[in-house]
């Protein structure tokens, strides 16, 4: 049984959703985001993930997992399911809330990340 913390389970907080194994799946919702196809490895195990969880037989690029359905209590298994696919050893869930399935997950990014640096002290300011 997978545990989500010390106290509690999948199955005690609310167990799985549809999964892969069934074939039950409901049509995108109508949402204001056009559909995008997930595209590249990383996009598509999120939206295989949303879509297994969510019973949804397509998920956007672009779509946000709240309008789809999704709860706090399945972004728990969406987040522990999206680690084990993709091998990752952290995951924030709010990345994957924020951005959808086009979001990166940390070390997964393309561009290289720069600590933001405080600007030098005006030498009018320090008069």
């Amino acid at each position: 049984m997978e545990r989500l913390s010390r106290h509690f389970t999948v199955a005690l907080v609310g167990g799985r959703g549809p999964g892969p194994e069934s074939s039950a799946r409901h049509p995108r919702p109508d949402l204001v985001t056009a559909f995008v196809p997930p595209s590249g490895e990383t996009q598509r195990v999120i939206a295989e993930v949303w879509s297994d969880l969510l019973g949804l037989g397509e998920i956007g690029a672009d779509d946000n997992f709240f309008d789809l359905g999704g709860s706090s209590l399945i972004g728990m298994e969406v987040t522990a399911r999206i680690r084990r696919r993709l091998d990752i050893d952290e995951l924030a869930p709010h990345v994957l809330y924020e951005a959808g399935p086009r979001a990166r997950p940390p070390g997964r990014e393309r561009r290289v990340r720069r600590p933001r640096t405080k600007p030098a002290a005006s030498a009018a300011g320090a008069a």
